[in-house]
């Protein structure tokens, strides 16, 4: 599975780094066991996930932006 994180994230390699690509990489993992129930979910772990890293989504949010603005989306 963490391959196939990496290779979606290749998709806008050109609009995000590679360090903010790693940095962001665990969330992706922490939302397949939030969809897919993989493990039973700790609510202080989802309402720490939840608190932090807002920032990080939000610049993830604006590289998507640009992606699709590229694509004409």
């Amino acid at each position: 599975m963490r391959q196939e994180i990496i290779d979606k994230l290749e998709l806008l390699e050109e609009y995000i780094t590679e360090t903010f690509a790693r940095k962001i990489e665990p969330a992706a993992g922490f939302r397949n066991v939030l969809v897919h129930m993989y493990a039973k979910v700790e609510l202080d772990r989802l309402y720490e996930n939840l608190q932090k890293g807002t920032e990080d989504m939000e610049l993830f949010a604006e590289y998507i932006a640009q992606f699709l603005a590229k694509k004409n989306i």
